[in-house]
């Protein structure tokens, strides 16, 4: 993830000593800064790219909005990669169920049992599960209520262009609207500094694409998508930004037509700062990128938005449409106080202050040379409960062999591994103390990110 320097400029932080980072209070204002900016829905999947970690797919339950339709779906692969099993129940009994070749994320179930989503064929970070030199394929898929496909849209993953980041294509998330026949797929942009989505919309009876469009806040370059939700009883959608203006962060609202245009919007200032109360603050901002602002749209015809610098519900009602030549006029209604829930806290756990029993005392004896036969090539160790050490060691054409050594490098016996059965391919060896004078290695193929081409 890039972070270019003119962004820190612009907030009034610059780095003027090497020890900066060492401060406490200035990392956290850097924190504050990154998740700031447009590109803050990105930093997580940075920090899972730089922790070399994938994202685990569990298997997960959906349901339709009224509850009348439920999906299960158990995927074949730890990281989502490859097929799925997949069930739909309505009221207890199956409508239908089966293996689809993707395993669908953020899934959206309508109430005529249409089922919608998007899988990656190697894993969100690409990841091929055969180590392929690609980043496998974005998939966008349609299931229509007899368990029939009507949508499986394949498109190439390519690496980012900025370092440490996923490949593109990268779902933000999805959007069903039933009642406007309407399913899209919210991207982010290959850009990250641009912090804009790209909507992929689909007819959702049909599978039709409808294109793809670019989104952007129409009065301004600082403000990056939350949220999107339709508002019943309407064609529209609403979309929550979170807005960046220094020094304040602001909560944006606006009402979207299917062309993606504007047709409402207001801006609430400072509705995410908290002044004097920093911990606080981050709190607020941390609850909001989570869950967002926009209360309920289930309402015919109206909204509800959470204003947090007043602590109150704040209700919409929309009028308009064809009626009165495609005008949409948006009132407030009313307000109500409404308090967020407190995040629970974790008790702090026991601590004892007995003081350490001496169990005795050493001198560091002069250097001594290096026990060459013993101390060479280890690739890893432990300890067993007489405090000897197994040695893990390489040896030659790949093989491996263990020593165990008292704690003073005495030799105890040593013997060769029988060799892994994965050829040439590179291994994760390790060892550990069992019980008595038994000890386990393991070993298992690494799993290389591909680097495409």
């Amino acid at each position: 993830m890039i972070m270019p320097l003119r962004v820190f400029r612009q907030r009034g932080l610059i780095l003027r000593r090497p020890n900066d980072f060492c401060d406490v209070k200035f990392v956290r204002k850097i924190i504050r800064i990154i998740f700031s900016l447009p590109l803050f829905l990105t930093a997580a999947h940075a920090v899972a790219s730089l922790s070399g970690s994938q994202a685990v797919v569990n298997p997960s339950t959906y349901r339709s909005p009224s509850g009348k339709f439920v999906l299960k779906m158990e995927p074949s692969d730890l990281y989502g990669r490859g097929e799925a099993d997949y069930r739909l129940t309505s009221g207890g009994s199956v409508v239908w169920e089966g293996k689809k070749p993707f395993t669908l994320r953020e899934v959206g179930v309508a109430d005529d049992g249409s089922v919608a989503g998007y899988a990656y064929t190697h894993g969100e970070e690409g990841f091929s599960e055969k180590a392929r030199r690609d980043m496998g394929q974005f998939i966008v898929a349609i299931i229509g209520p007899t368990g029939a496909v009507r949508l499986k849209e394949t498109v190439h993953r390519e690496m980012s262009r900025f370092p440490d980041d996923l490949p593109n294509p990268l779902a933000r998330g999805v959007l069903m609207d039933q009642a406007n026949n309407l399913f899209v797929v919210r991207l982010r942009d290959a850009d990250l500094n641009r912090g804009r989505e790209s909507w992929w919309m689909y007819e959702l009876a049909s599978g039709k694409a409808l294109g793809r469009r670019a989104l952007t806040a129409e009065d301004t370059d600082t403000a990056s998508p939350i949220r999107a939700v339709p508002v019943n009883g309407t064609p529209l959608i609403l979309v929550e930004y979170w807005r960046w203006q220094p020094p304040d962060m602001n909560a944006r609202f606006a009402l979207l037509d299917h062309s993606l245009k504007e047709v409402w919007s207001t801006t609430w200032r400072r509705d995410y700062n908290i002044d004097g109360g920093e911990e606080a603050q981050d709190q607020l901002r941390d609850r909001i990128l989570a869950e967002g602002a926009i209360m309920d749209t289930s309402g015919s015809n109206q909204f509800e938005l959470f204003s947090a610098n007043t602590s109150e519900r704040v209700t919409f009602v929309v009028r308009g449409g064809p009626a009165i030549g495609n005008k949409w006029v948006v009132s407030e209604v009313s307000r109500e106080k409404q308090q967020i829930a407190k995040v629970a806290t974790e008790a702090p756990l026991p601590f004892r202050t007995n003081a350490l029993k001496l169990l005795g005392t050493f001198t560091l004896e002069n250097d001594q040379t290096a026990r060459n036969d013993v101390f060479r090539d280890v690739t890893g160790f432990g300890f067993d409960d007489r405090d000897r050490i197994g040695l893990l060691r390489n040896g030659k054409d790949g093989n491996y062999n263990f020593a165990l050594i008292e704690n003073d490098g005495r030799l105890v016996r040593e013997f060769a591994l029988p060799r892994p059965g994965f050829g040439k391919s590179a291994v994760a060896v390790h060892c550990t103390w069992v019980a008595g004078d038994r000890w386990i290695v393991t070993w298992a193929p690494k799993e290389k990110r591909s680097l495409g081409g």
